[in-house]
């Protein structure tokens, strides 16, 4: 069970991810969300061959949104145990690393 955010809830696993997802779709579905408005500054020369590094990830959003846009290796650092707990229990199946 792990809590999340200031809440002294405990959610297993796929709770965790649900929420972790409902957050990155409800920021991306907003056009002035930082996070959309950081895809602005993507590069357009990334490939499937292309290797990242996130640093700083959080949750893994923008990790996420480099995977799907490129399909390239994603490498995620992040210094808060909880925030990197989070990432790889949503994120553990795609080509994204959190360390």
């Amino acid at each position: 069970m792990i809590q999340i955010y200031n809440s002294r809830e405990e959610l297993t696993e796929q709770q965790v991810s649900a929420v972790v997802k409902g957050y990155a779709a409800s920021v991306l579905s907003n056009k002035r969300d930082r996070h959309v408005k950081m895809q602005e500054l993507f590069p357009n020369n990334l490939s499937s061959d292309s290797k990242i590094l996130d640093y700083g990830c959080v949750t893994g959003v923008v990790s996420q949104l480099f995977s799907e846009k490129y399909n390239c290796m994603i490498d995620g650092v992040e210094i808060s145990q909880h925030e990197l707990r989070k990432a790889k229990i949503t994120y553990r199946e795609n080509r994204t690393s959190i360390l």
